[in-house]
């Protein structure tokens, strides 16, 4: 979850290495990218870096051939797309907006829950997954059953 942070906070570098996590043409399999985007109140400054970094991890995407699905995450995950990505980066942006935009009812990161729902989703499927949690890194559970789920996860 750090890391998606730091990669924000870099800048250029970030978007560098968004645009090096593609196919390279090497794959027939559809890849699927889960793109969960911390909503909290804690992550509301960055929301704009998330949607523009979820953005360029999209365009390295095959369109209508790759799955994308983009997760809410805060005191629950929330999924708010989830299908074949055609390649409309500003449709996508609206659609991340749209998503996220709504100020948390609580203020909270659970952050267990988006992985524990994208393993769930990724069980059994053959094609390449690719799963990226953009987030301040804020973990409002401190319980050692949070971090366990995460890391079985």
């Amino acid at each position: 979850m750090k890391l998606a942070l730091i990669l924000i906070g870099l800048g250029a570098l970030g978007f560098g290495l968004a645009k090096g996590c593609s196919h390279g043409g090497k794959t027939t399999e559809p890849m699927q990218l889960f793109v969960g985007i911390d909503a909290s109140q804690s992550a509301r400054r960055d929301l704009g870096a998330y949607g523009m970094f979820a953005v360029a991890l999209s365009q390295q995407l095959q369109p209508g051939t790759d799955r994308l699905t983009l997760y809410r995450v805060e005191r629950e995950t929330q999924e708010f797309r989830d299908g074949i990505f055609d390649g409309d980066a500003e449709a996508l942006l609206k659609s991340l907006t749209t998503g996220v935009r709504p100020a948390p009812r609580r203020s909270q990161t659970l952050p267990a829950a988006f992985w524990r729902t994208v393993a769930r989703r990724a069980q059994g499927s053959r094609s390449p997954l690719v799963v990226c949690l953009l987030s301040d890194g804020d973990n409002d559970d401190s319980a050692p059953a949070s971090d366990a789920a995460i890391r079985e996860s």
